[in-house]
């Protein structure tokens, strides 16, 4: 999905993602700020210099090969993790949920003199934050679910809006 920010934290949710699919061990992870466009409520991983990263281990006691692509007429990242299958053809599904929402913080709304009278600029949208769990569910070779096992429960902070607005108009003196 077209929206600022991604980049980077694309290529970082996309691993995330492929490392849970493939059982490997997740030592470090953390959610952004807000839920993405780009990805379930959940599944995202923010990565920055010098601040939050990305790690997992390679738990599964064989050799693994990480291939990564984009397309871009389709604009997508691809992340494929191979290695030694899980044991009797398990497979992974990896799901998530909101779980519920926070306090709205609402629009702070400033007087700013640059502006016009009446004249309004937003700054910052509010965004209502929330909650949400993502799993891992396991599955036997003929689709029977085997268990399921959390992975994550996150917490989307609210952020308050900020709106500009011009002055009131002064009123014209009294003859």
């Amino acid at each position: 999905v077209q929206e600022y920010g991604g980049g980077v934290c694309q290529v970082s949710s996309t691993l995330y993602n492929a490392a849970l699919m493939a059982d490997l061990e997740i030592t470090e992870r953390t959610h952004h700020s807000w839920p993405l466009g780009y990805i379930p409520v959940g599944r995202d991983a923010t990565i920055s210099t010098g601040g939050p990263d990305l790690r997992f281990v390679n738990n599964s006691g064989a050799r693994i090969y990480i291939r990564a692509f984009t397309d871009e007429k389709e604009k997508t990242v691809t992340v494929r993790i191979y290695g030694r299958p899980l044991e009797g053809g398990v497979t992974i599904r990896v799901v998530s949920k909101k779980t519920g929402t926070l306090e709205d913080l609402g629009m702070e709304v400033v007087v700013d003199p640059a502006l016009k009278p009446g004249q309004t600029e937003v700054e910052r949208e509010s965004h209502v934050g929330l909650t949400a769990e993502t799993y891992k569910e396991y599955y036997a070779a003929d689709g029977a679910l085997i268990k399921k096992e959390l992975v994550s429960r996150d917490k989307y902070r609210s952020i308050k809006g900020l709106m500009r607005i011009g002055p009131a108009p002064t009123p014209f003196p009294s003859p």
